[in-house]
């Protein structure tokens, strides 16, 4: 079985469609993050209706920077209360593209902070963003002892790539890989064992293509050409990462 490790869908304008598409690539299950309130309530629904569907339950730290503290507190609150409705946390981290001030990068390393605590808390795994601040992420979830970890989306330079390989951490690779020869070189390098697929879909837009979860099967198939192996070995490799990384709670 195929799975999308990280899109959202509760941004779907047609869940049943997106989930069908999926189904033709074998894609069988798609894991939704959440990037804000709104986002957490529907994903909630959707995972009560879908069994194609499991959730994340988190904000995105671009979302955190146009939040409040009592808004925050609240989504918090929110997330404590519904934590047995989602397998994990995210999307959470830090986004250096859009916090460009020290209070906006401080304000994202506290909300990310909390999320750390509520996944630990909870065992829970943590799917991380870290765009323009991986090594401000890694430091965060190493100091923090985090152990369930998903880079999602990852991409940085060779020392944060060894960082990343030494703590053991999953990364998530998507439709990029098709195309880009040094993110190949990270694959290369990265144990199989610790690699995940993911569309990032619907917002993703590839060669001017819109993305969804049918687009894993492409990411597996370039990803088993880079490794050597089998599309079946890969398929059978990635889900039993999955369950690695997410326990029980994925429940497949």
């Amino acid at each position: 079985m195929l799975i999308d490790a990280h899109c959202h869908a509760s941004m779907f304008e047609d869940v049943e469609k997106e989930l069908q598409n999926a189904k033709k690539a074998n894609v069988n299950l798609l894991i939704s993050n959440s990037v804000d309130f709104e986002s957490m309530q529907k994903n909630i629904e959707l995972a009560k209706k879908y069994k194609e569907i499991k959730i994340l339950l988190g904000m995105h730290p671009e979302e955190v920077l146009n939040m409040q503290k009592k808004e925050i507190d609240e989504a918090f609150d929110f997330i404590e209360k519904n934590i047995k409705e989602c397998i994990g946390i995210g999307e959470t981290g830090l986004d250096y593209k859009y916090a460009e001030t020290k209070e906006q990068k401080e304000w994202q390393i506290d909300c990310f902070s909390r999320h750390i605590e509520i996944a630990k808390k909870y065992d829970l795994a943590i799917e991380a963003h870290s765009r323009r601040a991986q090594s401000v992420v890694l430091n965060m979830l190493e100091k923090a002892g985090a152990k369930n970890v998903l880079l999602h989306w990852f991409y940085a330079d060779t020392k944060t790539v060894k960082k990343a390989m030494s703590l053991e951490y999953f990364i998530s690779v998507g439709p990029s890989i098709i195309s880009n020869e040094s993110l190949k070189t990270i694959i290369e390098n990265y144990p199989i064992e610790k690699i995940l697929f993911e569309t990032d879909c619907p917002a993703i837009l590839f060669n001017g293509e819109r993305v969804d979860s049918s687009w894993i099967q492409r990411v597996a198939k370039r990803v088993a050409e880079i490794k050597g192996i089998s599309f079946g070995e890969i398929e059978e490799i990635t889900e039993n990462n999955a369950k690695k990384l997410f326990g029980t709670k994925l429940n497949v």
